[in-house]
């Protein structure tokens, strides 16, 4: 089997355990706010333009949080040393190109795919 890839049933199992316990590793004073996602929704083409570059061996996800104390993911490429690997964003006025990440899925809680063995 391919490296990182899991039957989906394995899946099945990981995720449902996290949805039934993630509350309960938050302080009780935090519970029930949405702070851990069941999970976040990116676009392809944020991928393509990392998967372009051509020193991108792999991609990292890190936990990440925003202004709101919700838990968010920020994703990056990797290259062969295992280095952070950065999609470079020329601004709208031109300039120097702005190293950037993955960010702003849509995230569920609050927008939340249908249902799926993964998040039923």
């Amino acid at each position: 089997m391919t490296p990182n890839l899991i039957p989906v049933e394995n899946a099945e199992v990981m995720t449902a355990l996290c949805r039934a316990q993630k509350e309960n590793i938050l302080a009780t004073s935090k519970q029930g706010q949405g702070i851990i996602p069941t999970c976040e929704t990116f676009s392809r083409d944020a991928f393509d333009l990392l998967l372009d570059i051509s020193e991108c061996t792999g991609v990292r996800i890190y936990s990440a949080m925003d202004n709101d104390l919700k838990i968010r993911f920020v994703i990056c490429g990797v290259n062969s040393a295992n280095e952070d690997v950065f999609i470079p964003v020329t601004p709208s006025l031109g300039g120097e190109p702005v190293p950037s990440v993955i960010e702003n899925g849509i995230r569920c809680p609050n927008e939340c795919p249908p249902d799926s063995p993964l998040n039923n």
